[in-house]
Order: C-alpha cells, then sequence, then structure tokens
C-alpha cells in the first residue's frame, strides 16, 4: 500500500505530507483546488517523461515527490526530483535508480484509471490487451510477441537485400569486367611501369649505345692501332731490355696485368654488341605494353600499378561475397519460412485461450454491470480473425454492447454515454482487480457523468474492491465519497500572501460538513448537515 506522499514545490503547492490507510481512500475538494494537482504528484512518479518547466512552482528551481510504500512488508522510500533545467533524478531507498527502472517497478503495483481513460476503451488494441491481462496470457503473448519481432526483422531483412540484389548484380558484371581486364594485362609487378619507362629509354637510345661499345671495341683491341696492340708492342720493347736490367721486370709485370684486362674489355664489348642486335626489336612491345597499362589505369581511375593490383584483391574478394550474396538469401528466406510457422502455431494457441477468457470475462463484467444499475445491459465480445499476422496474433476485437433488451449488440463507442463508459471501466477495472496482482488501485472521477442511485452504487462497487486492495479515489460525488474508509479534502490557503493547496484528513465532523458541502454547495445548512449524515449511515450498511 502507498502509507505517505510528500510533494514540494509542484505548481500551487508549497510543501504538503499525507499518510494514506489501507482500504478506501477518498480525496474531495472544491472545484479549483487542487486535485488534480495533488493526483499530478503521484503521476509523475509513474512517468518515465516529463517536463519540469510546465509544473514546477513559480519562482522555484526545483520540485520533489516522495512516497513511502509498504509492499510484502516491507518499506520501500521513492523520491523524484525535477530540476527547471529539464533534469530529473530517481532514487530508490536513497540510493540513484533510472527513470525507467522506478517506472517499471511501480507500475507493478499501481494501477491508474482516470476520467478521459474512458476513451480509450473505443481502442480495439486496449479492449485485447484487457482480454489478455484479465486471461493471464502475458507469457503467450510476449511469447508471441518476441517471435513477431524476429520475424519482421528478418523480413525486412530480405526486402532490403532483394532490393540490393540488382545493384549487386550490375556490381557484379562491372566488376567481372574490370577483373578480366587486369588479368588480361597480366599484371604482378608494382613497379611495371618504372621498369617499362626504363627499358624504353634504353631501347630509344640503342643505335648510340651500339655505336659508341663498337667505337670502344676498335680502341681498346679491334683497330690496327688499338690498346691492346700497342700494350703488346710495349709489353715486346720491355721484354728485349729486361735482361739488362732486372728492375724493369716489375714493370713488365704490370704491363702484362693491364694486357690481361685489356683483352677481358675487348671481349665484353664485344659480347654487349652481339646482345645488343637482339635487344633492338622489343622496342614497339615496350611502347604498346606501358600504354595499355595506362589505359587500364585510366579505365579504372587509378593513378599506378599498385593500386590497380590493390583493387584486383579487392573486387576479387568481393566477387566472392557475392556468390554468397544469393545463399544467403536463401539461408534467411528458410529462416523467415520456420518464424512464420512459429508464429501461425503461437497465434492459434493464443487465439485458442482468448477464446477461453472471452466466456468468463464477459460474464464477470456483466455480473459488476448489474451491480452497477445497468440491468438490461448485454456485454460481448466480438471476434475478428484478420487474414494476416499482426503484432497482436492473428485477432481483432471489439467490445459490444446493447444498452436494452432485444436491441442489436453495437460497438461501444456507439452505444455508451460519459455515465456509462465510467461505469464499464469500473466493471473492466473491477474484473481486471481481482485476476491481476495490483495492490494499489487509483481512480480519478471514474463516476462523471452519473449521479443518484447510479453514483452510489458506484460507491458500493468501490468500497467492494477495496476489501482487496487499497484504493484511492478523487470524486466530486457525495454518495461515492461517503462509502470510503478515509476522507481526505485538497484545500486552499493564503500563505505570506499566495493561494497555495494543501490536504488534510478529515475528522467525522469535518467530514460529514464536506459530504453535506457536496450535497448542497458552498452553504451548508442544517438540512444538508443532516442529509450527510444520513448519507453516512446508509452506506455504512450498505
Amino acid at each position: 500500500m502507498l502509507n505517505s506522499l510528500k510533494i514540494k514545490n509542484l505548481a500551487i503547492i508549497d510543501e504538503l505530507e499525507i499518510d494514506f490507510e489501507s482500504g478506501f481512500n477518498v480525496i474531495t475538494g472544491e472545484t479549483g483546488s487542487g486535485k488534480t494537482i495533488f493526483l499530478k504528484g503521484i503521476l509523475l512518479l509513474l512517468a518515465k517523461k516529463s517536463t519540469p518547466s510546465e509544473f514546477i512552482r513559480h519562482g522555484e528551481n526545483f520540485c520533489t515527490v516522495e512516497a513511502v510504500f509498504n509492499i510484502d512488508n516491507e518499506e520501500i522510500v521513492v523520491r523524484k526530483e525535477f530540476f527547471l533545467s529539464g533534469r530529473t533524478k530517481a532514487y530508490i531507498d536513497g540510493n540513484f535508480s533510472s527513470q525507467s527502472k522506478l517506472t517499471d517497478i511501480l507500475s507493478r503495483y499501481i494501477e491508474f484509471s482516470a476520467q478521459n481513460e474512458n476513451q480509450m476503451l473505443f481502442n480495439n488494441k486496449l479492449q485485447l490487451e484487457l482480454l489478455d491481462s484479465f486471461g493471464s496470457l502475458t507469457y503467450l503473448t510476449k511469447e508471441y510477441s518476441d517471435t513477431f519481432k524476429k520475424y519482421v526483422s528478418v523480413k525486412a531483412r530480405i526486402n532490403s537485400m532483394e532490393n540490393e540484389k540488382t545493384k549487386i548484380n550490375d556490381l557484379k558484371n562491372i566488376y567481372e569486367y574490370h577483373l578480366e581486364l587486369i588479368n588480361n594485362l597480366q599484371l604482378e609487378n608494382p613497379d611495371e611501369e618504372s621498369i617499362l619507362a626504363k627499358e624504353i629509354e634504353y631501347a630509344e637510345n640503342i643505335e648510340k649505345i651500339k655505336e659508341n661499345i663498337n667505337f670502344c671495341y676498335y680502341e681498346i683491341s679491334g683497330g690496327e692501332n688499338s690498346i691492346a696492340k700497342r700494350i703488346n708492342l710495349i709489353k715486346e720493347k720491355l721484354g728485349e731490355i729486361a735482361e739488362f736490367k732486372p728492375e724493369l721486370n716489375e714493370i713488365l709485370s704490370v704491363v702484362n696485368e693491364i694486357e690481361i684486362n685489356i683483352d677481358e674489355v675487348g671481349k665484353s664489348a664485344l659480347r654487349e654488341i652481339s646482345g645488343i642486335t637482339e635487344e633492338h626489336g622489343n622496342i614497339t612491345l615496350l611502347y604498346e605494353r606501358l600504354n595499355r597499362i595506362k589505359t587500364l589505369k585510366k579505365r579504372l581511375n587509378k593513378s599506378s600499378v599498385e593500386e590497380i593490383l590493390k583493387y584486383r584483391d579487392e573486387i576479387e574478394e568481393k566477387l566472392n561475397n557475392f556468390e554468397n550474396f544469393s545463399f544467403d538469401i536463401e539461408e534467411l528466406k528458410n529462416t523467415e519460412k520456420k518464424l512464420k510457422e512459429t508464429l501461425e502455431k503461437q497465434a492459434d494457441k493464443l487465439s485458442q485461450e482468448r477464446r477461453k477468457a472471452k466466456v468468463q470475462f464477459e460474464k464477470e463484467v456483466a455480473l459488476h454491470l448489474n451491480d452497477l444499475k445497468m440491468n438490461n445491459i448485454t456485454f460481448k465480445i466480438n471476434f475478428i480473425k484478420l487474414e494476416g499476422l499482426t503484432e497482436h496474433g492473428k485477432d481483432e476485437i471489439s467490445f459490444m454492447i446493447s444498452t436494452n433488451k432485444g436491441e442489436p449488440l453495437k460497438p461501444l463507442s456507439k452505444i455508451a454515454s460519459g455515465g456509462e463508459l465510467s461505469r464499464i471501466m469500473l466493471a473492466l477495472k473491477t474484473v481486471l482487480s481481482e485476476h491481476l496482482n495490483v495492490p494499489i488501485l487509483i481512480f480519478d472521477e471514474i463516476d462523471s457523468g452519473t449521479g443518484g442511485e447510479t453514483s452510489f452504487a458506484i460507491g458500493k462497487k468501490i468500497r467492494e474492491i477495496s476489501l482487496k486492495h487499497q484504493v484511492l479515489v478523487i470524486t466530486h460525488l457525495a454518495q461515492v465519497a461517503a462509502f470510503a474508509d478515509n476522507h481526505y479534502k485538497i484545500f486552499k490557503e493564503n500563505k505570506n500572501g499566495r493561494i497555495l493547496s494543501n490536504i488534510k484528513k478529515l475528522t467525522l465532523k469535518e467530514r460529514t460538513e464536506e459530504i453535506a458541502r457536496m450535497l448542497s454547495g458552498e452553504k451548508i445548512t442544517e438540512k444538508s448537515l443532516e442529509n450527510a449524515r444520513e448519507l453516512l449511515e446508509i452506506t455504512k450498511d450498505a
């Protein structure tokens, strides 16, 4: 249960603190006294997102809401701090918590119903969720929802890949063509261009090279007056006189060495001349290959052979991936097929369980509607089997109402007035509260549009709910308020020149006066007090 609530700097609330009791707690007050603002304080604890600037009291920089809950005989303190900057802090038992965690925890223990929530009854999705909650089908709906998300994800992936397939095939054709061009050129060496440039430069100067080598050969050993012949003559002359002057033998030895070297140089020049004759015809092929490389660079928009070879490796890898692409799509299609088969089975199971729950749901709602003075009403759930699978299965339902015997059933949105909707909502919440383990129920003017005997029946029904739950009710009807175990009043007071909202628990005398005010208006008379006492006495034994 909710033990206490503290609110600071919320709109026209300066600072208030109130303790609540178990059972039926009713909150009343004059129009504009701050009932809605007080309720906002509780809702802020449940909200995952908020805009602090919209509710922080004028002139203040922050707002605080703190509640103490008793859950399974353990006291839990939750607090939220809201700052004008937009920042929000959440705490559980003094320890920092995320807002979503706090909301998730409290949502297990608090069920909130507001007047404007009645319109949500027209929503077929909400109606289906109510039926699922009643039938305790959460485990089935979650199981189905998880599978459906996977199915949608796989299907989206397949569609995306199918859309890419045409683009991929175009790319594949381009890459295959480019690879063929590169392979036809048999490129391997990243430095081939510079090598070819040097070979061409050599080929272009081949005549000059040949001419100069021929000249060198002739001068070294081929001519009449060549170096080799002159060295030989020097050698002969030194040999003739060496016997007369032994010191000349050292010079002769050097000349012999020179003669040998000169002979090797001559032979090498002769070999080079023979080789040049073989190479001379290659220049056309060299130019042709260099031009083919340049053409390929331009076509592939690459600046070097090294880039072409890198590009070749990349497209070979991509082509390998393309080969796997169709295989991947087929694998995904197999997964999609299996997921759909699973979904069909889960949806069928969900439909069966929903139809089982429908019978008891209709029966219990009808009983509570009868208690709420809607004796002639017929309530049914109409099932519509959908063609395909949706995120909720293959069912769509509609709450159908006939307000008089003999009248045809029509959708709730076509029949119910405000007062009827309030009672239908209360009947639904009563049914659900008996099946859901939610200990705290909060109703904000769920009796809207009703009065007299009907509001009396609503008060009685809420008291019935409060036997198993702690109930907080904001109402403007005396007949409802009279059934409460504990009565609280929201009121305005002047504090330091500012009008502020506050709350207090009423004594029996104060409660009688408040009931009298609700019955007769601002002017409380002895007659209205007598009516209030009578109403409190009647509801005590009702």
